[in-house]
Order: structure tokens, then C-alpha cells, then sequence
């Protein structure tokens, strides 16, 4: 079974929610209404479904404040569906905190990570579908509880309308694009990490490609791939990979308690390391057996006894 959406049509003509069979029966789950969604333009994102099978997405338009004209006061939701068609609005945006919602990325604590096309900085009351100014768009989370939070807010430096759902790497970290904005105002690609902290990877100029508009894809490889609109050698689009090397891992030292120390390594999933110890900088490190970071990409290291006066640690990868 498959739980799809539709951009026009059902009863509303606002966009659909039905259910595929093996068999090919389609099954109408949910008409949106505008006040509880509106899918003018772009399809509902891509659904979620979680482990308690129920369905989440998000809508471009509509919310509580649709008023029956298309953009104006009604900037997107975040929604639940159930296998059964039960539909529960969780967020409406109000453009302060995003316009046009563009789908989600679920991480392993089952909060979920997302971007709005427009809304945050810049907003002015209306889509550049409609004419109006709409915003550099923002970067928000949304957590078990319902609860929205808005993580960061473009503002053309660092990249503009996001127009495609993040992707959530192995190293545990988001990946997304940005149609616009960055060095030459031709699209970015970035990683943001779940506490919000933002970094560019990549600013189009136009050689290099322009305007990407599809979702990145990381492949078994662990390098990243996506196309853009416009830009290289015909200026007819490109397709690009973009090699991202793993963040530096953090350390934190926790006393035990035993006049030894815990040593918390945040590194990246999947990758092997071993701590190593020295009392000073000018003689031989002494080397920790190896771990390899699970998906959280947490580890934990005990240094039993540690010397008396200092001691410095530091991690290698293997």
C-alpha cells in the first residue's frame, strides 16, 4: 500500500490524499479544504510514514486563516494523516516563521527537520507567485511534541528559498539546497546539523551550474549529487557530485568520579576511531583500542588514570 498526494483535484480542487492498493486501486483519503491545507502549485512533499504508521507531509499553501484567494494570509502546514484518512493539522505558518512549507526529513529521535521556501527574512506579506515579496526562507525542526522551532533564517549571503526537502546524511547532519542566493545569487548547497549550526558547501556561479531545483540525493559512494536548472557549458543545466569531507569530531571530558575521566567523543556514524593520550605535546601518544560511532555518531571513552598534573587527549580516525 502507498499513501500518495495530489497538487489540484479532489473535492476542493485544493489537492488530494488517496491510497494506492498492489492492485491499483485508488482509494481518496483526504481532500484538502485551504483551511487545513492548500497544494496549489506544488504537490504535498513527499510523505512520511513513521513507525506508528501514521503519515506526515507538509502543504505550500493554506492553513486556518485561508480566506479563499490563494497566498494571502495562509502560508503552509505541517500535517498528520492515518492510514485511514484522519487528518490533524500540526503547524500553519505565519511567514515570520516560514512561508511555504517544501517537505520533511525525519531524524532517528523521530523529530523532524524541514525548510519553507520563503517566509523569515524578508517577508512581506505575500509569494513572489502572487507578486509579493516573500522572504529568504528558513530552516526549522519539529519535535515529537508538536513543537516548531525555528532553526535559522536565510538571508541571501548565505543562501536563499530553499525550494526542496533536506535529506538527512549518514553523518547524521541535513543536506540541502537553495534555488538562490549565496556568493553569485545562483543556489547553494549546505549542511545544517541538528542544533541549527549552518555551513555553505557550495555557491553556484553559473560555470559550475545555476538554480538547483531537485533534491539531493547521497549515494552509496558517500559523495552527494543533484542537478541544477541552468548554468554550464550551454547554459541548459548541470549535473553535479559534491565530495564533503567529515566534520572534525568534538571531545568532552566528564570526571568518573574515580579521579578518572569519561571522554565523549561526538564524531560521524560508520567511522572508526581510537583516543589517544599524552601528558604533554613533546613525547608519544598512547593509543586507545578502537571504536566504531553507531548512528548517533556518539562515543565514549574511560581513561581510568589519567595523570596527576594535565593531560591531552585527541582523537584519530582509522
Amino acid at each position: 500500500m502507498d499513501i500518495m498526494a495530489s497538487l489540484a483535484g479532489g473535492t476542493n480542487g485544493l489537492g488530494a490524499i488517496f491510497k494506492l492498493s498492489a492492485a491499483g486501486s485508488i482509494t481518496l483519503l483526504h481532500s484538502f479544504n485551504g483551511h487545513d491545507g492548500d497544494a496549489f502549485w506544488r504537490v504535498p512533499d513527499h510523505l512520511i510514514e513513521t513507525q506508528h504508521g501514521d503519515f506526515y507531509g507538509t502543504t505550500r499553501f493554506g492553513g486556518p486563516q485561508f480566506n479563499g484567494v490563494i497566498c494571502n494570509n495562509a502560508y503552509g502546514t505541517i500535517f498528520k494523516i492515518t492510514a485511514d484518512g484522519t487528518l490533524t493539522t500540526l503547524v500553519a505558518f505565519n511567514g515570520t516563521n516560514g512561508f511555504a512549507p517544501t517537505g520533511l526529513a525525519q531524524d532517528v529521535d523521530g523529530a523532524f527537520y524541514g525548510t519553507t521556501d520563503e517566509g523569515g527574512i524578508g517577508f512581506g506579506g505575500a509569494s513572489r507567485t502572487c507578486g509579493g515579496s516573500g522572504g529568504f526562507g528558513t530552516l526549522f525542526k519539529l519535535d515529537t511534541n508538536g513543537l516548531l522551532t525555528s532553526l535559522f533564517l536565510f538571508n541571501r549571503t548565505n543562501g536563499a528559498n530553499p525550494r526542496q526537502p533536506l535529506i538527512r546524511g549518514s553523518d547524521g547532519n541535513f543536506y540541502g539546497i537553495t534555488y538562490t542566493g549565496g556568493a553569485s545569487n545562483l543556489g547553494t548547497v549546505f549542511r545544517v546539523t541538528p542544533s541549527g549550526d549552518l555551513t555553505t558547501l557550495a555557491s553556484f556561479y553559473g560555470t559550475n551550474g545555476a538554480y538547483p531545483l531537485a533534491a539531493l540525493l547521497q549515494a552509496s559512494d558517500g559523495n552527494f549529487y543533484g542537478t541544477t536548472y541552468n548554468g554550464g557549458v550551454s547554459n541548459l543545466g548541470t549535473i553535479f557530485r559534491l565530495t564533503v569531507p567529515p566534520p572534525p569530531p568534538k571531545l568532552s571530558l566528564v570526571p568518573d568520579g574515580s579521579g578518572g575521566y569519561f571522554i565523549r567523543v561526538q564524531g560521524t556514524p560508520n567511522l572508526t576511531y581510537r583516543l589517544q593520550r599524552a601528558p604533554n605535546l613533546t613525547v608519544p601518544w598512547s593509543t586507545s583500542a578502537a571504536q566504531t560511532a553507531p548512528a548517533s555518531g556518539q562515543l565514549e571513552f574511560h581513561d581510568l588514570f589519567p595523570p596527576t598534573d594535565r593531560a591531552f587527549y585527541r582523537t584519530v580516525q582509522e
